[in-house]
């Protein structure tokens, strides 16, 4: 087992010219010592439960189980491009501006030949779209011809840069040839946004997120980021518990402290423009003048237009999306899996993300500000990808301390679940996992000097049960810190708090609004799958399915195939039962939480059926995001 950590990151290198990869794969295990890491990992966490209260027992993993390394396997960086890119783009701290550089020294990788000059020029990326399609369009300016050196204008954040190659051949006309294109993602510092250094005494606000990640898949995937935050101290909620089935829900917890009912009834997102009626985190922070940020990357799967319709207003002051748009558009990308897009140009996707995070920390540093900065790209479809990106993530990290633009922030760092599909499903892991994401804070110490009692509240709920409407909560407790009136409730979790004040350590699933079918708290106990209480529970559970779906006339009838396990919870009036199943024809694979009343053969499904293996195309036939899942397309 130590041998397979021993490859688990390794540094992607897109430079030809630098360091080799071998020999910083030898000095990044030396640094951590990784043949001890997993012998301090299990020594600091020897009990057998997690969070061990009255009402809630969570199970102490190892994440280096047999089952769960059975699954898993670290991968190789991969290189985005063979050639490094002709320009990019530095900062000019005279003249306050960006400027594009041709990077002299790389000519040689675009234009070899004898006499071949280069021209280059660049578009600028705007959004365009209007109506239903206002999240969904750009637009590129005229080419701007420029030499390096180049500066930037305030409009011009995102550009497109296209490089062409003049051959002049004896007796043959002049012939012109694209030989390069790339996009440059910028933050843009605007006087109307800055706070004048003697008046701000705000906290600023940085959300760095992952897909898909659970606490115990860091550890086991990344363990140099993990180990960096430890190391700097950051604090680790380990109960921390997600409240819906994927990103969207967990999303609104944290941004809106509402569930995906109330989201999906109140906020129109089948509407355009309807997100927009639901105020979220930013626009409380925009009211109190902090500048705000929001990018994610991997358009198809966006959180806010996977089967949704978008923004119809820019929901903050630097959005990302349209960006992103045009990058996917006309830049060359590579995929780890069909629906993976991992590299975009010459980089990998994340990175676009995470620079354009440093860009922003490192430009509003002086002012507050809010960023909220989202990748599915490594880690949405895949449980070996993150792996290959551990490396970089720590060195994403590493960058915001070295180049002290966290002296007045709070980070938040985080994912919204761990794996929803996939064969570390068919393990208790993969059940727990899926249920428990990572969350850390990263906290500035001016505000430990400023707050300590508030911190120390911080440190106990380490080990207290947490959901993202607490860190909604925590996010309107900071402003209210920063002299704003806040109304401290979270719409669908009344009792959820700021977590900067202390959780009971007696807190249930009920009191954090945590769905029953979604609760970790409680320890189920395997039974025999062939019990015909199970076989009923399983039929009761298509039913519900063919109920779901009988609206979409498109969609096969379901049936039972097989049960594949059974779990069982008694309470005093009533037993919970945890049946994973399969089904024809889409050989779909599902997990419900049923409960058996006291009435014979009365059950009650608790919360989302949810499915644990991958659809893919099988319900192209319909539009609706919830039912997706479930539908085979006849």
């Amino acid at each position: 087992m130590i041998l397979m950590i021993f490859s688990l990151s390794i540094l992607q290198n897109d430079d030809p010219d630098s360091v080799t990869e071998s020999t910083l794969i030898t000095s990044e295990i030396r640094e951590l010592k990784l043949s001890k890491f997993q012998e301090n990992f299990n020594a600091e966490s020897p009990n057998e439960f997690l969070l061990d209260s009255e009402f809630c027992k969570i199970p102490n993993l190892n994440p280096f189980s047999v089952e769960a390394m059975s699954v898993f396997k670290s991968v190789k960086p991969e290189n985005c491009s063979k050639i490094p890119p002709l320009t990019s783009i530095e900062y000019d701290n005279v003249n306050n501006r960006h400027k594009i550089i041709i990077n002299l020294e790389h000519k040689k990788y675009y234009a070899s030949w004898f006499r071949n000059e280069i021209t280059c020029c660049y578009q600028r990326i705007t959004r365009n779209g209007t109506g239903s399609n206002s999240d969904n369009e750009f637009s590129l300016s005229s080419c701007i011809d420029f030499e390096s050196g180049h500066q930037l204008n305030e409009k011009d954040d995102f550009i497109l840069i296209t490089c062409k190659k003049y051959k002049n051949i004896i007796l043959i006309r002049r012939l012109k040839a694209e030989i390069y294109k790339n996009a440059h993602a910028m933050i843009i510092n605007k006087k109307e946004h800055n706070v004048k250094p003697e008046i701000h005494n705000k906290t600023n606000i940085l959300f760095i997120g992952i897909d898909s990640i659970s606490r115990l898949h860091l550890i086991r995937a990344m363990p140099l980021t993990y180990n960096y935050l430890r190391e700097k101290q950051w604090i680790e909620m380990k109960a921390y518990n997600k409240i819906g089935d994927n990103t969207f829900p967990n999303f609104m917890a944290i941004l809106a402290g509402v569930n995906e009912t109330y989201a999906f009834d109140k906020c129109s997102t089948k509407e355009t423009g309807g997100i927009n009626k639901c105020k979220l985190l930013w626009d409380n922070f925009k009211d109190q003048k902090y500048t705000t940020a929001y990018a994610e990357d991997s358009i198809e799967i966006s959180t806010f237009n996977f089967y949704k319709k978008g923004f119809e207003k820019q929901p903050t002051d630097f959005y990302f999306r349209y960006f992103a748009l045009a990058a996917e558009k006309y830049l060359p990308t590579t995929h780890d899996k069909p629906w993976n897009t991992n590299c975009i140009g010459y980089q990998h996707y994340a990175d676009y993300i995470y620079n354009y995070a440093f860009d922003f920390a490192s430009q509003y540093k002086d002012s507050p500000y809010f960023g909220f900065f989202w990748t599915n790209s490594f880690s949405h479809d895949d449980i070996n990808l993150p792996s290959g990106y551990d490396l970089r993530m720590r060195n994403h990290l590493r960058k915001f301390e070295e180049e002290k633009v966290l002296d007045n922030t709070i980070v938040i760092f985080v994912s919204d679940h761990g794996m929803r599909f996939g064969d570390i499903r068919n393990f208790f892991t993969g059940w727990l996992e899926e249920r428990m994401p990572f969350l850390y804070f990263y906290i500035p110490e001016n505000f430990k000097k400023r707050y300590p009692n508030l911190i120390e509240n911080l440190e106990i709920n380490r080990e207290r049960l947490t959901t993202p409407f607490d860190v909604y909560l925590t996010m309107k407790h900071v402003l209210q810190l920063s002299g704003s009136e806040q109304d401290f409730t979270a719409i669908s979790c009344p009792d959820c708090q700021s977590l900067f004040k202390e959780i009971s350590i007696n807190r249930t699933c009920a009191d954090a609004g945590i769905p029953e079918n979604y609760c970790t708290c409680s320890p189920y106990e395997e039974i025999d799958h062939s019990l015909p209480i199970v076989k009923n529970i399983a039929n009761f559970i298509v039913n519900v399915l063919n109920a779901l779906l009988s609206s979409h006339k498109k969609c096969a009838q379901l049936k039972l195939e097989n049960v594949i396990s059974a779990r069982e919870l008694t309470y005093e009036k009533h037993k919970d039962f945890l049946v994973t199943l399969n089904v024809l024809p889409s050989k779909g694979k599902f997990e419900a939480t049923v409960r058996k009343t006291s009435v014979e053969n009365s059950f009650e499904l608790l919360g989302d059926i949810s499915r644990i293996n991958r659809y893919g195309d099988q319900s192209k036939c319909i539009r609706d995001a919830h039912l997706r899942k479930y539908c085979y397309c006849i």
